[in-house]
């Protein structure tokens, strides 16, 4: 088992496709086809289960995924105390969010951020459209919904409160919409005068 294989396992899981993965480690499709081969081959289970479109994890190739990772992390840290270099976080960090939650709590942090991580560069999308973490190669999706895959590991930032307010000649014109009458207790109709 070699590191550029563990590191082809985890690209591929992260983007889904061999063809990105190989692309990502400079390497021909068929060579990290078979490098994938050799690796499950040595593991002795299949760690994805392949179709003409898509490529996804299987049950054990989901519980190989996080020991890979720190396989990789931890072969790394000792290849930079070796070298003499710092365990200071270096890289591209993709995040995606809402935009609101971007402006209210990441943007007024970027400057303390850089500060304190000056190798980190930061990839930041703004966008109220649901991401896939896998598909857009992300390494953290910040969401305000609820989360449908339970595989993905799950942190609460901060609170979101959201006030629904209208003009009382809105209200007068089109009356209270029905989805509001329908909203829990904490939701607060407000009328600006």
């Amino acid at each position: 088992m070699d590191i550029l294989s563990l590191r082809l396992f985890l690209r591929n899981a992260e983007l889904g496709g061999v063809s990105a993965a190989a692309r990502d480690l400079s390497l021909s499709p068929a060579s990290a086809s078979a490098r994938l081969v050799k690796l499950e081959e040595t593991l002795g289970f299949r760690l994805f289960n392949r179709t003409t479109r898509a490529v996804s994890l299987t049950t054990d190739g989901e519980t190989f995924f996080p020991y890979a990772q720190q396989i990789i992390e931890t072969l790394e840290t000792g290849f930079n105390a070796v070298r003499g270099e710092s365990s200071q976080a270096q890289g591209l960090l993709r995040v995606a969010m809402p935009g609101s939650f971007g402006r209210m709590y990441i943007i007024p942090a970027l400057a303390a951020f850089q500060a304190r991580y000056p190798l980190v560069s930061l990839d930041l999308r703004l966008s109220d459209e649901v991401l896939d973490v896998v598909e857009g190669a992300y390494d953290l999706i910040i969401r305000n919904a609820r989360l449908a895959d339970s595989s993905l590991i799950v942190r609460k930032l901060a609170d979101d409160r959201r006030i629904l307010v209208a003009s009382p000649t809105y209200l007068t014109q089109h009356g209270v919409p029905s989805w509001a009458n329908r909203c829990h207790a904490s939701l607060v109709c407000g009328q600006r005068r």
